[in-house]
């Protein structure tokens, strides 16, 4: 089959038409926002929280207790504390002898004179001699000595960065402690109210489950079941009483580690009340 061609004649009139065809512009999509969000104000950004005491972001007062009684009593971080007393007072030692040193010192003395005058003495004649009281002299010199190091080696900046490097190291060792402590005590304690929770429902479902043993005993009795029934919800029972002993066994170790934590570990656990 063959297409029908355009004459040529009409050609030009054909390429005009299609020259005149209008072209179609799509413009961009508008999309306001309503006028209730266009006059909110933008949120302030948040202020940048304190990575020292980050635990206080969770808002538990409990928690903020715990960790503050923690931080005062316990024994790592009052061992780091005092390590890091003495890693000041050491740096303070290693540097003072390169530091002008000076020392007063007063000498002094007393001195009293009295004198004796009298007559001259006659043998066999008469004669006397008297005591005249005399002069009290007080003395006394200060002396004020200055000596000084030249650093001509560089001995001292070399001692200033070993004890600012032991400074510094003790100070990061303390600092650890303080952020290991608060670590452990969060876990610790969000651990033990979980344990809590699920000890509290593991005695529920064993007071559900001896209720049930105690119904079927019941109609074992009066020949409405099988003493298999009886032996089977018998076992739940032991079940249901081992998950509750293994959960309050939990529950007690890990309120025992919170004790260690606080520095006192000798405490009864009824001392650290623990709600799910």
């Amino acid at each position: 089959m063959h297409g029908r061609r355009i004459p040529s004649v009409l050609l030009p009139a054909v390429l005009a038409t299609a020259g005149c065809a209008p072209s179609l512009e799509i413009g961009r999509p508008v999309a306001p926002l309503p006028a209730r969000f266009e006059a909110m104000a933008p949120d302030p950004a948040p202020e940048p929280a304190a990575l020292d005491r980050w635990w206080t972001l969770f808002g538990d007062a409990q928690l903020d207790d715990l960790v503050a009684r923690g931080l005062r009593a316990n024994a790592d971080v009052r061992l780091g504390l005092a390590r890091l007393r003495e890693a000041q007072a050491i740096r303070r030692a290693a540097l003072a002898p390169f530091r002008v040193q000076g020392d007063l010192q007063v000498t002094g003395g007393v001195q009293r004179s009295e004198s004796l005058s009298g007559p001259d003495v006659l043998i066999g004649g008469p004669g006397g001699t008297s005591v005249t009281s005399g002069a009290t002299v007080a003395a006394a010199s200060p002396t004020f000595n200055l000596s000084w190091e030249l650093d001509l080696l560089g001995r001292r900046g070399v001692a200033r960065a070993a004890a600012d490097a032991d400074l510094a190291a003790a100070r990061f060792v303390q600092e650890g402690t303080r952020a290991k402590l608060a670590a452990d005590m969060a876990d610790a304690l969000f651990a033990a109210r979980g344990l809590a929770a699920q000890a509290e429902a593991a005695r529920e479902t064993l007071a559900i489950q001896q209720g049930i043993l105690a119904a079927m005993r019941t109609r074992t009795e009066r020949g409405l079941a099988a003493n298999a029934d009886v032996a089977r919800i018998d076992a739940d029972v032991a079940q249901a009483e081992a998950q509750a002993a293994q959960l309050e066994a939990e529950l007690a170790a890990t309120k025992r580690a919170i004790l260690v934590l606080l520095g006192e570990a000798d405490k009864p656990l009824d001392t650290l009340p623990i709600h799910p």
